[in-house]
């Protein structure tokens, strides 16, 4: 029998991943509008983004975010390490789990849907972005409308704003604003 604490842990991924699943949920290819905590984007629900094809990228300190800056968009995803800890999460009982057919059935299923559904990125036309800097220990990215990008959007009990090394966030914001010119 399956333990709450598989439900709680995918409850707490689902939480967590709410805007990634959100928007995996638009058909590749089809605008929708997504949101961050209040800030009102088109996004576009894509394939991930092989970190080499962008203009510039950055890595959230945890490894598990990255934002990859491309001639038309800024592309929020998970690394391939974040995608593999979310599988594992899942697919790994607890010690004290009580293994089972139908709980080593239902941790394979679910693995295997939340990282197929994850394994997309949310493209963010650049054409809705204002600028970018590096403020107070932060990246910010605002949009048209002076809202910060991702502001509020946390991981792990993390903001994903204030989780980047000083030096990638100052060239990362410098690389947004070029390719914004």
């Amino acid at each position: 029998m399956i333990k709450n604490s598989i439900y709680r842990k995918f409850a707490f991924i689902l939480l967590a991943m709410a805007p990634f699943i959100f928007a995996t949920s638009i058909a590749n290819g089809q605008n929708g509008s997504i949101s961050f905590n209040d800030t009102e984007i088109d996004g576009e629900a894509i394939p991930r983004v092989m970190l080499t094809s962008g203009i510039d990228y950055i890595v959230n300190n945890e490894g598990n975010i990255v934002l990859v800056l491309t001639h038309r968009s800024l592309v929020i995803q998970l690394t391939n390490e974040g995608l593999d800890a979310i599988s594992n999460e899942i697919s790994n009982p607890e010690k004290d789990e009580e293994a089972s057919l139908l709980g080593d059935l239902f941790r394979s299923v679910l693995s295997t849907s939340l990282y197929n559904l994850l394994d997309h990125g949310i493209a963010i036309p650049l054409n809705d972005i204002k600028s970018a800097e590096y403020k107070n220990g932060e990246l910010r990215i605002y949009t048209k409308d002076n809202e910060i990008l991702f502001e509020d959007f946390d991981m792990n009990d993390k903001e994903l704003i204030d989780d980047f090394k000083r030096s990638d966030a100052i060239r990362f914001a410098k690389s947004i604003n070029d390719e914004l010119k």
